[in-house]
C-alpha cells in the first residue's frame, strides 16, 4: 500500500523544521550544522533548564546582602527595630556566589551547546550571540571581581542578570519595542509640559513669592514652585499645597483650578492619546512584520519540502503529501515551545491545511500552517466515567438519570442557593467582627471539636461541595471538568476545605476553627457568577478574561523596570531608612505616617516601594522620605524618572492595550454564530463558530477524511477560527486535475497511524529494509 510514498531525506525535514518554528515563533533562529543536529537536539531538551537558569539569576538578588551591608555583622542584620527590611532570608557573601557561579555555569554551558551545533565562526557572525556572550563574560567577570573586591563595592550583576532575561525573552523584547516607539512622539509634549510647568511656576513666584504664607510655606523659590506644581500634576498634594494662598483669598482657586484644568485634563490626557496612538502602530507594524516572516519562512521551508521528497535525477513533487507531513510534525516534537503533536492532532491539522480535500498540500495551503499549529483540539464530550466503566444496563438506569441532573440548570442553581446560603451562615457567625463589636475570639473556636451550630453548619458545607466536585467528576469527567476556572477553582476550595477540617477536628494540637471560614469564604466567589445574568457584565467579563494572557507580557516590562529601579534604588538608598533612631524624623510626614517600612534596604522592600510609587498615590511623602535622609534634593530625580517611565509610559501603554484589545475581543464574542455551511463572506463554513470557539465533526475538515469520530473544539481569534474552518470552492478543472496528479497517494488516515513512532518515517525504512531507502515498510 505504500510503495507509492516517496519518504523525505531526513536532512530536509530537520531543515525544514527548523524554518517552520521560526515561523512559529515569529524570530528568525541561526539553524544547526548537519553533522551537529544531536547537539542541537540536547540543546533543545535542556533549553527549559536554562531559562530556569536565566530566572534564577534574577531571583538570587532578593537573597543577597545589600552592598550597604559591608561586614559579615552587618547592621542590616541586626533586627527590625533599626533597619526595617523585608524578612526575606539573606544568604551569606559565599552562598551567594556559589549560587551565582552554578547559574553562571549553566548559561555558559548553553553557550558551550550553541558553539557545539552552530560552530564558532557562526556563532560570533551572528549580533545576537555576541551580544549575548558578551553579557555572559561581563556577569562571570563581574563575579570573580566581587570575590576579589570589598563586599560594599558596587555591582553589575543585578542589571546584566536583568539584560540577560530580557535577551532572552522575545516577548520582553517586543514590548520594548513598543515602549521605545513610544518615547519619540512623547519627546514633543513632554517639552510642551515641561515649558507648561515652568512658567506657571514664574505665574506663582509673581502671585505668591515673598513673604506672604503661601511663599513661606510651599512656594519659596522657583525651583521649590515648579516642583509642588509637578506634584500637583498627579494630584497627590491637592488641595494641600494652595491651602494658605485659599485661606488668604479664596480667588486662589483661578490659578490652581486653571492648572489642573489645563495640566491634568489636556496635557496628561494628550500624552495618553499620543501613547494610544504609537502603541496603535506598533501593533500593526508587528502584525505586519510577523505576517510577512511566516509567509517567507514558510514558503522556504516548502521548498525545501519539495526538493528532499524527490529522488535522483527526478523533478520536486507537485505538492506535498500526507507522509511529508507526519515527518514535519514528528520533527516538531523536539522543540519545546511548539505544542506536542499526537496521531489525533496530526490527522486534525493535515486536513485543516487540506483545503482541497485532494490529499496533497499545495504551497497557498502549506503557508496556513503556523495558524493550524496554534490551534489545540479537544474533544467536545470526551467519554464520561459512569458510561466507560458501569455496566451498560446500570448506565441506562439510574445513573443515566444522575447525569441528566448533574448536567441540567436546575442543579446548577441547586449549588448556587446553597452558595448564597453559605454566605447567610459566615455573615451571621461573623456579625459581631464585621461590627467592630468582637473584642476576643470565642472559646469554642479553639475547643477542636464540632460544640455549635457554627461548626455543624461549617461541616455540611463543606460536604455538600465535596459531594458536588465527586459527582461533576463522575458525570462530566476529569478533562470536561477541569476545563472549566470554575470547576478548577470549586475542587480547590473543597479539597483544601476537606484538609483544613480534617485538621481542625482531628485530635492535635491545630484546633482553630477560624480557618475553615477563611477557605468557605472562598467559594463565595462564584457568586460573581450571578452577574453574568446582565448581558453588558458577562460582555465585560468575557473580554477580561480573554484579555489576560496578552496582558502578561506588558507586565513583565512592567516587572523589569519596577527590578530595574530597585536594584538602583538599594545602591544610592540602602540603609538611609531606619526606626531608631528615626530617619527621617518623625515629626516629617514621612515619620508621622509611619513609612518607615517603605525604604530601599534590601530588594523585597525596595519592589514594594516601587509599586507603592507606581500607584502615584502619597509618593511624595516617600520621595521626601527619602530625600531628608539622603540630604540631597537630587534625589528627586530617581523618583521623577520612575513616574515619567512607569506610570506615563508603561501605564498608558497597559491602557493602549485594554482599549485595544477590548474592542478587538468584543468585536469576536458579539460576532453573529455561524452554522456549518454557511457562506458570510464567499467562503464555506465548516464549523459552529460562535465567538472565539469552534465546534465540528472531526470525521471530515474541509473536504479532507481524517479518521477521527466525534465533536472536537477549537478555541482562537475568530479571524484565525474562520481562516481554518473555512473553504473557498475551487474550479472544477483545475481540481480535476489536482486530483489526478495526487491518485495513488497512500490513504491520509492509514499514512497517519505511523504517528504511533516517534522514528521519522525515513529512518524507519531504512532500518526495516537496509539498502532500500526509497520504500516504506
Amino acid at each position: 500500500m505504500y510503495s507509492a510514498c516517496i519518504p523525505l531525506m531526513h536532512g530536509s525535514v530537520v531543515e525544514a523544521s527548523h524554518y517552520i518554528h521560526d515561523a512559529l515563533t515569529g524570530m528568525a533562529h541561526m539553524h544547526p550544522l548537519p553533522t551537529a543536529r544531536r547537539a542541537h537536539k540536547w540543546f533543545l531538551w535542556c533549553e527549559p533548564g536554562l531559562q530556569f537558569a536565566l530566572l534564577g539569576q534574577v531571583l538570587l538578588c532578593f537573597f543577597e546582602r545589600p552592598a550597604w551591608c559591608a561586614t559579615t555583622e552587618a547592621p542590616c542584620i541586626s533586627g527590625e527595630a533599626i533597619y526595617p527590611l523585608f524578612g526575606l532570608p539573606m544568604l551569606s557573601r559565599w552562598e551567594a556566589l556559589a549560587v551565582e557561579s552554578f547559574l553562571l555555569g549553566l548559561l555558559a554551558g548553553r553557550v558551550a551547546l550553541e558553539v557545539t551545533y552552530l560552530g564558532f565562526d557562526r556563532y560570533k557572525s551572528s549580533q545576537s550571540h555576541r551580544f549575548s556572550g558578551s553579557l555572559l563574560l561581563l556577569a562571570i567577570a563581574d563575579c570573580i571581581a566581587s570575590v576579589l573586591t570589598p563586599w560594599s563595592a558596587f555591582r553589575f550583576a543585578p542589571y546584566l542578570r536583568l539584560l540577560l532575561l530580557t535577551h532572552h525573552s522575545r516577548q520582553l523584547r517586543t514590548q520594548l519595542a513598543t515602549v521605545r516607539r513610544v518615547l519619540k512622539p512623547l519627546a514633543g509634549v513632554g517639552i510642551v509640559l515641561v515649558a507648561f510647568v515652568c512658567f506657571c511656576a514664574w505665574v506663582g513666584m509673581l502671585l505668591y513669592g515673598g513673604h506672604s504664607d503661601e511663599g513661606s510655606q510651599k512656594l519659596p523659590n522657583f525651583g521649590e514652585t515648579a516642583w509642588q506644581l509637578t506634584i500637583l500634576l498627579t494630584t497627590c498634594n491637592f488641595p494641600d499645597v494652595m491651602m494658605p494662598a485659599y485661606t488668604s483669598s479664596r480667588s486662589a482657586i483661578l490659578f490652581f483650578g486653571a492648572f489642573l484644568l489645563i495640566g491634568t485634563l489636556f496635557l496628561l490626557n494628550l500624552i495618553l492619546a499620543v501613547v494610544v496612538n504609537a502603541h496603535k502602530e506598533q501593533v500593526e507594524a508587528v502584525q505586519q512584520s510577523t505576517t510577512a516572516f511566516r509567509e517567507r519562512s514558510l514558503r522556504q521551508a516548502y521548498l525545501i519540502l519539495q526538493a528532499g521528497g524527490a529522488r535522483g535525477g527526478e523533478a520536486p513533487m507537485a505538492e506535498l503529501q500526507a507522509f511529508t507531513l507526519l515527518d514535519v510534525f514528528l520533527e516538531l516534537n523536539h522543540y519545546k515551545e511548539i505544542a506536542h503533536i499526537d496521531s489525533e492532532q496530526a490527522r486534525l491539522a493535515f486536513a485543516a491545511l487540506d483545503r482541497s480535500g485532494e490529499g496533497s498540500i499545495s504551497l497557498d495551503e502549506f503557508l496556513h500552517l503556523a495558524q493550524v499549529l496554534e490551534l489545540r483540539f479537544e474533544r467536545a464530550n470526551r467519554s464520561t466515567w459512569i458510561g466507560s466503566r458501569l455496566s451498560r444496563l446500570l448506565a441506562r438506569g439510574i445513573t443515566l438519570r444522575l447525569a441528566e441532573v448533574v448536567r441540567s440548570a436546575a442543579f446548577e442553581n441547586a449549588i448556587d442557593l446553597a452558595l448564597i446560603a453559605n454566605g447567610g451562615v459566615l455573615l451571621m457567625e461573623q456579625w459581631d467582627l464585621l461590627s467592630g463589636s468582637e473584642h476576643a475570639p470565642a472559646a469554642e473556636i479553639f475547643s477542636g471539636r464540632i460544640d455549635s451550630w457554627w461548626n455543624v453548619a461549617e461541616v455540611f458545607f463543606t460536604s455538600l461541595f465535596v459531594a458536588e466536585m465527586c459527582l461533576k467528576l463522575l458525570v462530566l469527567g476529569f478533562y470536561e471538568y477541569v476545563r472549566s476556572l470554575k470547576n478548577c477553582l470549586d475542587a480547590f476550595v473543597s479539597l483544601t476545605a476537606v484538609v483544613v477540617t480534617a485538621l481542625v477536628y482531628l485530635p492535635n494540637s491545630f484546633s482553630d476553627s477560624r480557618y475553615i471560614r477563611y477557605v468557605l469564604a472562598l467559594r463565595l466567589v462564584r457568586l460573581l457568577r450571578l452577574l453574568g445574568v446582565v448581558p453588558q457584565v458577562r460582555a465585560v467579563s468575557s473580554t477580561f478574561v480573554h484579555m489576560l494572557p496578552a496582558a502578561s507580557d506588558l507586565l513583565k516590562v512592567l516587572c523589569a523596570l519596577i527590578f530595574t529601579y530597585a536594584a538602583l534604588g538599594v545602591y544610592l538608598f540602602g540603609g538611609l531608612v531606619q526606626s531608631d533612631p528615626p530617619r527621617p524624623s518623625s515629626q516629617s510626614d514621612f515619620g508621622t505616617l509611619g513609612y518607615y517600612p517603605n525604604n530601599f534596604n534590601d530588594m523585597g522592600s525596595a519592589c514594594v516601594t516601587c509599586f507603592e510609587l507606581l500607584i502615584v498615590n502619597n509618593w511624595h511623602v516617600i520621595c521626601e522620605g527619602i530625600v531628608e535622609a539622603s540630604g540631597t534634593v537630587w534625589a528627586r530625580l530617581y523618583f521623577l524618572s520612575f513616574y515619567i517611565l512607569a506610570v506615563l509610559v508603561c501605564l498608558n501603554i497597559f491602557v493602549a492595550f485594554a482599549i485595544e484589545s477590548f474592542d478587538r475581543v468584543r468585536s469576536d464574542m458579539e460576532s453573529p454564530t455561524l452554522e456549518p455551511g454557511s457562506t458570510p463572506d464567499s467562503r464555506t463554513v465548516q464549523a459552529l463558530i460562535r465567538g472565539r470557539s469552534a465546534r465540528f465533526d472531526a470525521a471530515k475538515i474541509t473536504g479532507t477524511s481524517t479518521g477521527v469520530t466525534g465533536e472536537f473544539r477549537a478555541v482562537a481569534r475568530r479571524a484565525m477560527l474562520m481562516e481554518v474552518f473555512s473553504q473557498v470552492a475551487r474550479p472544477a478543472d483545475d481540481g480535476e486535475v489536482r486530483r489526478a496528479a495526487a491518485s495513488g497517494t497512500p490513504a491520509v488516515s492509514a499514512v497517519l497511524d505511523l504517528l504511533g513512532s516517534r522514528e521519522p518515517i525515513a529512518e524507519r525504512a531504512e532500518s526495516a529494509n537496509p539498502g532500500q531507502r526509497g520504500q516504506l515498510p
